[in-house]
């Protein structure tokens, strides 16, 4: 089932953060139905407000999630949960993002979704790639890149 959530936090006692307009999005492999995928479910946060992302931290962490700081891309947060030694297996990822940097995952999704048979071909080269880049998650990646955003080419078309 797809599940978009949108809201506008307030302040509260208790301790929870203020973070404005937000929405909530279920994204990645596993937001796509029949799609192979690992057992993690990204989940992107787009909060428009970036100066407030730091509030973030402290919540998220007391929800189980870890933050990485080494996050090579600044213009972007990301949270993992279940990732040893803080648990047995990552299990959620959390990708905190302005609203302009999560156009494509989303196009992308919402195509797969709607084209079973895109679906399919994805799901085929995931495999494929996988088998080629059993060790090297950057290139897995890297490999995947040009299926994704002639998708995503498609989906804005």
């Amino acid at each position: 089932m797809a599940v978009t959530v949108r809201g506008r936090s307030r302040a509260h006692s208790g301790g929870r953060t203020q973070v404005g307009d937000y929405r909530i999005e279920h994204f990645g492999s596993t937001a796509i139905p029949a799609l192979a995928a690992k057992p993690i479910i990204d989940i992107m946060l787009i909060v428009p407000e970036v100066s407030l992302w730091p509030q973030l931290i402290a919540p998220m962490e007391s929800l189980g999630y870890v933050y990485w700081a080494e996050n090579p891309r600044r213009d972007r947060m990301f949270f993992v949960k279940g990732m040893p030694p803080f648990g047995t297996g990552r299990t959620h990822h959390v990708h905190v993002r302005a609203p302009d940097d999560s156009e494509s995952e989303l196009l992308f999704r919402d195509y797969l979704r709607g084209h079973p048979e895109e679906a399919v071909r994805y799901a085929g080269l995931k495999r494929d790639l996988a088998a080629r880049f059993p060790a090297d998650r950057d290139a897995y990646g890297n490999a995947k890149a040009e299926f994704v955003v002639g998708i995503a080419a498609k989906a804005r078309a």
